[in-house]
């Protein structure tokens, strides 16, 4: 798996909501997909603190993340609807 800002990583652990991969220096990076970003959006949006940071949420990074939240509640309605409607 190539990636711009890492460069070569190998896969170490495949989960449902993360990836952890290792770069070539041997750094760990967590990669995270919909579903797990939007986890933890909830958890930062509920403790209103930054997980990575430690820093306290501005009213544009709350925004932000209900934003995405929303959108990706919308998307999961419109997929669920769709595929209840199939022939």
């Amino acid at each position: 798996m190539a990636n711009k800002r890492f460069g070569k990583l190998s896969v170490v652990k495949k989960t449902k909501e993360a990836t952890v991969c290792q770069t070539e220096s041997g750094k760990k990076v967590v990669l995270l997909t919909p579903s797990g970003r939007c986890k933890r959006y909830a958890r930062e949006l509920k403790s209103g603190v930054n997980s990575r940071t430690g820093e306290i949420l501005s009213d544009g990074a709350k925004g932000y993340r209900m934003g995405y939240r929303a959108a990706l509640g919308e998307q999961a309605k419109i997929y669920n609807k769709k595929k209840t409607n199939r022939p």
